[in-house]
């Protein structure tokens, strides 16, 4: 089901639409919710995303939930743009360790609570080029390992604790659509800081790039590359160290399979369209991380393959509904474990 309702002015479309929510992962399971949003798009301005306010209710078969409130809002022609979320979360996760010596897949279910705010401005210097700030707010209010031999003091942010701080934030945004890029780039370049100077119980700095590059090689098939680096130091508490494995960042491996201060992930997708609603993906994945930027090494690399489909549910935005299915291909150190199992993923939109 789907209520939609739209209204026009001379110059603003307004859509409103409320719609049912599904998704799967290998952290969640299957979730189920509600979601909606209040779209508003300039006419006269085609190529500006459309501003939204939104809503979303999430319940996981692993007893989770979350409930979201992103906004993003752009200005005609895009000159100055504020997008984030609030939300509030319940979830359970595996912890494999930090750092290498844990590729055998031996782990500890802890239970999280957290709230999480994020907030990102930027201005339109010249065509494409953007700079701007950021601030990020994550509580963790209940942090509860499962198994009770844990010490909890061992590493830092096991027992919870508030991480906050600004950053300054450069982008170059030439794509065609934010949502489906065909073609076009993406570049980020982010500088953060945590300190007792922002509220934070952490002392710790991150730096992190994102490139990625859209190339139409044919009609009907596009080549998509992504380049991301995630740089960390200081007293970093655990869940916020560099992670490889997610939906977006590291299909086929568990969140946080590995985790260490630095990162460095490449993957690639080619996408296949049929048409104006049915797409068929392939999607490769190679990282490695390193607990010094001299300690990178090929001998400790992670890769992963994979496919999908999409399906466009919004012809206007180009929104996919995507599903994918990716192998890990950790040199087959822990090959009967759980972790090498084809791992699905069920989602709204590409992941990069």
């Amino acid at each position: 089901m789907n209520a939609q309702h739209e209204m026009h002015s001379d110059s603003l479309r307004v859509r409103a639409f409320v719609y049912p929510l599904g998704y799967y992962s290998p952290e969640t399971r299957l979730g189920l919710g509600l979601a909606g949003a209040i779209n508003l798009k300039f006419t006269s301005d085609p190529q500006t995303p459309a501003s939204q306010i939104g809503f979303g209710f999430g319940y996981t078969q692993n007893d989770q939930y979350t409930v979201g409130l992103p906004f993003a809002f752009y200005s005609f022609r895009r000159k100055h743009s504020l997008t984030g979320e609030l939300s509030f979360n319940r979830f359970n996760y595996l912890y494999y360790g930090i750092g290498k010596g844990n590729e055998k897949g031996e782990n500890l279910t802890y239970d999280l609570h957290y709230d999480l705010f994020r907030i990102n401005y930027l201005w339109q210097v010249k065509s494409h080029f953007f700079i701007g700030a950021r601030w990020w707010y994550e509580n963790d209010k209940s942090i509860q390992f499962r198994d009770s031999l844990v010490d909890q003091n061992d590493v830092s942010g096991m027992l919870g604790g508030v991480s906050s701080g600004p950053g300054l934030v450069f982008s170059y945004d030439n794509r065609d659509n934010i949502y489906f890029s065909q073609k076009g780039w993406y570049v980020e370049l982010v500088a953060q800081d945590q300190s007792s100077w922002w509220g934070s119980d952490f002392a710790f700095s991150r730096y992190r790039f994102d490139v990625r590059h859209f190339h139409p090689m044919q009609k009907n098939l596009i080549l998509a590359n992504q380049f991301f680096g995630d740089f960390t130091a200081g007293d970093v508490p655990f869940g916020q160290l560099a992670m490889l494995g997610s939906g977006r960042r590291g299909r086929g491996y568990y969140m946080g399979r590995y985790r260490d201060n630095h990162l460095l992930l490449y993957q690639g997708e080619c996408r296949w369209l049929l048409g104006q609603k049915w797409g068929f993906t392939a999607h490769w994945m190679y990282a490695l991380l390193a607990d010094r930027l001299s300690d990178f090494a090929i001998q400790h690399d992670h890769a992963a393959v994979g496919f999908g489909m999409r399906y466009v549910f919004d012809t206007e935005s180009r929104s996919t509904i995507r599903l994918d299915m990716s192998w890990p291909l950790d040199r087959g150190v822990y090959i009967h474990e759980p972790d090498q199992a084809l791992k699905f993923y069920f989602s709204v939109n590409e992941a990069f």
